[in-house]
Order: C-alpha cells, then structure tokens, then sequence
C-alpha cells in the first residue's frame, strides 16, 4: 500500500487533516491555524514550541537507510494535470469575491434564483432536537454550488428574501457522520438577503485597486497576471507531488530511524497533550471530544504521518548526497522570503509568527531545492484529469487508510503483550 497516496505530502506548508469524516471537531473548535512544512516535525514544521520540544532533534545518516545506486531519479516521465484556462468567469468570480471583502457589494431584495448568492441564518434539527454543526448565521451560500446536502439550495429557490424556510431534508448514507448517516432532518432557514455585485466600471476598479488602476481592464488584466501565477504555483506543487510519489516507488525504505521516530511522535502527542492542558481535560478524554477517536487511533494516525514524513526526507537526502546538493545561507534566507511572500507576509514577520531562523527553514528549503532539481531533470506530461484520476478520501483509499492504522494498532498490542 502507498501510504504516501493517503496523506498530505510534506513538501508544502499544509494543515495535517485525517480523511474525510474524521477530526471534524478538531477543525470546528480549534482557534488557532498550524501550519507544517518540511515533513515531519523538527525536520521542518513550524509552530509555536511546547516545553517537549525544546530538545534538538536528534541526527541521522541518510546513507545507513538507503543507498541509490542508480540514476533512475534522472529520468523520470510524470503525468500532471495541465495549467487551466483562466476565463471571464472566472475573472469575474475574483472581483466579486475583493469587492465583498472591501465591503462594496450590495444587498437586495426580490426572489432568489439558481445562481444567486444569498445570506442566510440556519437552524438543523433531528427529530425535534438541534445537532451538532448544523446551525449557523450570517452565512454566503451561492445557490447551485452544491455546497449543502441535496434539496438545501433547491428549496430556497422561488422564495423571497425576508421569508423563512422549513426544508424536510434526509443526509446521503454516506455523509461520513455516524450520527447524521441517513438521517431524516429539518433546516429553519432564514433569507436575509441577496448579494449583487455592482457593474464594473473604470471607478470601481480605481477604488479597488487603491488607485493603482485607473481602467477595468487594467486592473482586470492584474488580476488575470495574479490569478495565473497562483495557477503556476499549484502545478509546481503539483509537480513536487508527482516526483515524491513516483520516487516512494522506486526507492521504497523499510527502516527509519528510531529516535527520530519517537522523537517526532512525541512531539505530536505533546501537542494533543497541550490542547488538553488549555481545555483541562484528561487526554483521552479531549482526544475523544474534539477529534473523534480514541487515543491509540490518533498515536497510529501519527505514526503514520511521521513515518512517510521521514521516508521523504530520507529519499530527498540520499539524492543530494548523490548529487552532490548542498545548500548556503543566503540561498536558505532567499527560499525563506520566497515562502513568507506566498504567505502574504513580509519575512520579518514571518519569522516571527512562526519563529523561524535559518537553520529552522534550513531543511525545508533545502528539500525545495532538491525537488526543484530534479523537477528539471524530469519530463512532465500535461493530461486533464479524469474521474479516476481523483483521489476521494471517503472511498477506497480511505478503507485502506483505516486498515493500515488497524494494522499498527494490532502491531502495537502485540509489541506491548511481547514486553509485558
């Protein structure tokens, strides 16, 4: 099994999530973002440090878990997704999206139809009694998205703005809750108000812009040069992707380092163990709560995670030690600023947000500059993607993910039962 294909690669600054239907408390109530890069924690990720983490990380030779021999790395032919065209749709979505948010959009009155965007408050009922997740206000729906579960969108067409909506609605079986599987509900929704974006003019494109525009199309054509390089963006992460995937392949590792190992898992326990702390919670207890599984599960989940993270780096080290990759300072602060741009931060501030230095960032910039070597060495195919093609966590490949985990779980027991 490709463990890789289940997780989120490491090569990215990323939010670590399970599959779909899992931890979806922990992503409702936690208050503050963290973000990774880099793999595996101490090879890279970022956050604020707990008191286990003050120790360094230990070391390990790259060479004493894998050797490369040959040089099939050099000549690799990838498929990837090719860059998509950017339309006036899709130009005109992005101006509506900066108008809302500098609060330029207006709201109006009259019957909702497929299309719209609408606000609305919403009240879930099961069987009388409101559940969990199923209630908000003050929310932006744009009707036909499909955002909501079947017949939610559809009902609030032909109705008027001010009216009030009872929608007797049924979950698909596989809505990946237990508790809402299938389940008979009712939705109290409110209609507050349709958004309408205004009519692009050359004076609205100044006011957006801050007087940087003078011309619609001028600023249009800003916001195509943006919107495309976002685009380039994601296809070379994508490309990072492909690479790391195809390189799991053919150079699988069947042992990793130990300490690192539990260096890495502890450090992720810590912070489990750190969010029970600020909740007052017994561990287990605030494991169960707000991520939905029992602690055992969560380690596996971990062990996991870490253990893919650890298989990229120690591919991306034997590579450079082959090719001879190394790294400056000043290429690490180069790679450093380049990050904190994409983060919309300048890098002071990103530094300190994420309280990173050069030798903090050195190892992610470093697997960047390798990955970018060998993206230069590699042959890319561009092919639209098909339906197969598509990686959907709540099918197959989640069915695997849950057999893994039950099979470190079982490995773990049997280990335990060994000792005892």
């Amino acid at each position: 099994m490709q463990k890789n294909k289940l997780l989120a690669l490491s090569v990215l600054v990323l939010a670590v999530a399970l599959p779909c239907g899992t931890f979806a408390a922990a992503t409702e109530t936690e208050t503050e973002e963290t973000l990774y890069y880099g793999g595996a924690q101490g090879s890279g990720s970022f956050y604020d440090e707990t008191e286990a983490e003050t120790e360094p990380r230990p070391e390990f030779n790259a060479s004493d878990y894998l050797k490369i021999t040959d040089d099939k790395y050099r000549n690799m032919h990838l498929t990837i997704a090719p860059l998509p065209e950017i339309t006036e749709e899709d130009l005109h979505e992005e101006i509506a999206s900066r108008l809302d948010e500098a609060g330029l959009n207006h709201s109006a009155e009259g019957v909702v139809e497929d299309g719209d965007t609408v606000n609305i408050d919403f009240v879930g009922k099961k069987e009388g009694v409101e559940f969990d997740g199923g209630s908000a206000e003050d929310v932006d729906l744009d009707i036909g998205s499909g955002s909501f579960i079947d017949g939610f969108e559809e009902g609030l067409i032909g109705k008027s703005v001010g009216e009030s909506v009872l929608l007797e609605l049924t979950f698909p079986e596989d809505y990946g809750v237990e508790e809402l599987n299938g389940q008979a509900v009712t939705f109290d929704v409110t209609i507050n108000y349709k958004k309408v974006t205004p009519e692009l003019t050359d004076e609205l494109a100044e006011e957006l812009s801050e007087g940087e525009y003078t011309t619609l199309e001028a600023y249009k054509d800003s916001v195509r040069a943006e919107i495309q390089a976002e685009d380039e963006e994601s296809q070379q992460n994508d490309k990072y992707y492909a690479i790391l995937d195809e390189l799991m392949g053919l150079y699988p590792v069947e042992e990793y380092p130990k300490d690192v190992e539990d260096y890495e898992l502890n450090a992720y326990m810590a912070q489990a163990q750190q969010g029970a702390d600020q909740y007052g919670m017994e561990l287990e207890d605030y494991v169960q709560t707000y991520y939905g599984v029992d602690l055992d599960y969560l380690r596996s989940y971990y062990q996991m995670y870490v253990d893919s993270a650890l298989e990229e780096e120690i591919i991306i080290k034997a590579i450079a030690e082959k090719e001879g990759i190394s790294m400056t300072d000043e290429e690490v602060m180069a790679e450093m600023e380049k990050t904190a741009m994409s983060n919309g931060l300048s890098l002071e501030d990103f530094q300190a947000y994420f309280g990173v230095d050069v030798d903090s960032f050195r190892s992610y910039a470093f697997e960047i500059k390798v990955l970018n070597t060998l993206s230069a060495l590699t042959t890319f195919v561009e092919e639209e993607e098909t339906e197969a093609d598509i990686y959907y966590p709540d099918t197959e490949a989640d069915d695997e993910w849950t057999e893994y985990v039950a099979d470190l779980l079982d490995s773990t027991e049997a280990e335990t039962e060994t000792e005892a």
